[in-house]
């Protein structure tokens, strides 16, 4: 599966790659099995707040620029998957639907300084300084 890294503000100047990521997040993303870090760069979004990818030389059609595991995807799926909170996050999908049980699932690997840490840290946080980021549209929005 290709990815888009969106990244926060607050993501910025911390140290990977060219100062735009979390210490570690390349590193991490690449000793996984079957990612995939080609020849692009993260560099401030020219569509607004963030960051994007950019590429660092020219590539032909089909070339793969960038690759995430499943393994490392936050999903509903892997929440449901997990051996301490999967049956109690399925139920909180039942009740209060997926994003809830995604949420709680986020929160908990936030919280217990999961290994997918260096991709946590990149997560916008609802804040004063970007309260308009889609993350926190409602479903009207």
């Amino acid at each position: 599966a290709s990815a888009l890294l969106r990244l926060s503000p607050q993501s910025f100047n911390q140290g990977d790659t060219n100062g735009m990521l979390p210490p570690g997040l390349f590193r991490w993303l690449a000793a996984m099995p079957g990612a995939h870090v080609g020849p692009v760069r993260v560099g401030p979004s020219e569509c607004g707040m963030g960051g994007g990818l950019y590429l660092t030389e020219r590539v032909s059609d089909g070339d793969l620029l960038f690759a995430v595991p499943h393994s490392a995807v936050m999903s509903v799926e892997a929440a449901f998957a997990d051996p301490r909170l999967g049956t109690g996050l399925a139920a909180l999908s039942e009740s209060d639907g997926d994003r809830a049980a995604l949420a709680g699932f986020v929160a908990s690997k936030l919280l217990a300084s999961d290994a997918r840490s260096p991709y946590l840290a990149t997560l916008p946080a609802r804040s004063a300084v970007d309260p308009q980021h889609m993350l926190w549209w409602g479903r009207d929005e």
